[in-house]
């Protein structure tokens, strides 16, 4: 006689994403980090070891994680010496020459996503092929993040004033995606223009992409 197995339990990652899911439905109007307190605070005793069982289970991650984090801050401090986002910014040769040294410091440290090996590695130990293969990974990342920027100024152009008017009132999600479909077909046939004004300094918190040294975590390695 054959034996049934009996349904398989969910992992702790899925259960805890379940929960987590739920809220984000109940809770659309709160950030990631007031969700992540609002859990704190109302996850009820009997469901408390899913965070304990999750965090075990992300351990790994978490390390990723905070390494990423140290590849982000070095390279923003390279940003903020270039001052990417302020087109008029003197050049970094006029910073003085502890400032400068400390850029050049940050080069040497600068790592980046290489597809051949699948892992980030200095950017000074890289070569022709693997900096090329790099470069077309940021253009991939370029173009979504391109794509996303031409969606939200499209929209906003469509809306009557700036506080009041909300997407909601004037956009179906199938005309968002209509107009997202729309917005990708031009970019793909080369229209896309990138003109960037000067934004105001950037917060000293490190906001940590998925991909922050070009990986998702959970679909590749770092050795």
């Amino acid at each position: 006689m054959t034996e049934v197995a009996g349904p398989i339990e969910p992992s702790a990652r899925a259960r805890f994403r379940a929960l987590l899911s739920d809220l984000v439905e109940a809770h659309p109007e709160l950030s990631s980090g007031e969700l992540a307190e609002l859990v704190g605070r109302t996850l009820p005793d009997e469901d408390r070891h899913l965070v304990a069982d999750f965090l075990t289970a992300e351990a790994r991650n978490i390390l990723a994680w905070e390494l990423r984090a140290h590849f982000v801050r070095n390279r923003q401090g390279i940003y903020a010496a270039l001052d990417l986002a302020n087109p008029d910014a003197p050049p970094v040769e006029a910073l003085d020459g502890d400032a400068r040294e400390s850029v050049f410091e940050k080069i040497v440290q600068w790592r980046e996503f290489d597809p051949l090996v699948g892992r980030s590695r200095p950017l000074l130990e890289m070569n022709k092929r693997s900096l090329l293969e790099s470069a077309q990974y940021d253009a991939r990342t370029v173009f979504l993040h391109g794509w996303k920027m031409q969606l939200k100024t499209k929209l906003a152009a469509a809306l009557p004033d700036e506080e009041s008017a909300l997407v909601r009132d004037y956009f179906s999600p199938e005309q968002v995606l209509t107009l997202g479909e729309s917005i990708k077909r031009e970019m793909s046939d080369g229209h896309f223009r990138l003109k960037i004004n000067p934004v105001q300094s950037l917060s000293s918190r490190v906001a940590v992409p998925r991909q922050a040294d070009g990986r998702d975590s959970e679909r590749s390695q770092d050795h």
